[in-house]
């Protein structure tokens, strides 16, 4: 939105913007009925909306404030990466090695064996099973894929 150049910092901004949304399900600048203008002018002051309804930890809110200040040189992350963030609170009971191994139970799981679902007005939707796969030459095309930060769990 500004003109001027971007570091690193910035995936840590829309990291924080993404989890905002995963834990409140709305944006961290808008408000209802406000204007695009008015969600800049939010985006660029750093003005962040709690929606009434959002109950989350001290924590949560001090990880989000953090790392959606504006000046990317004082959110967090932007003296020591992604290990900054990792050590914030908010993460104290989360094991990193065995999310980083797949090993955790996912908190809710939806009832796999349910083949209907609904759209929410009553519609059904019908689940398909996905049993394609891709070969191991359509795989090659992303073997130089990676997590670029914080490979070292």
């Amino acid at each position: 939105m500004l003109p001027v150049g971007q570091d690193a910092g910035v995936d840590y901004w829309a990291w924080a913007i993404i989890l905002f949304e995963l834990v409140s399900g709305e944006h961290p600048f808008h408000e209802d009925n406000d204007s695009q203008m008015v969600l800049f002018k939010n985006i660029c002051k750093g003005n962040i909306h709690c929606p009434d309804h959002l109950e989350a930890s001290d924590e949560f809110y001090h990880l989000v404030s953090k790392s959606l200040i504006v000046s990317g040189q004082n959110r967090i992350g932007s003296l020591n990466g992604c290990e900054e963030i990792r050590a914030h609170e908010w993460f104290d009971k989360l094991d990193f090695d065995s999310f980083r191994k797949r090993e955790l139970e996912a908190p809710w799981k939806p009832d796999a064996e349910e083949e209907q679902h609904t759209l929410g007005d009553g519609e059904e939707l019908k689940m398909k099973q996905n049993e394609e796969t891709i070969s191991d030459e359509e795989q090659s095309v992303f073997s130089d894929f990676g997590i670029v930060l914080c490979t070292n769990y």
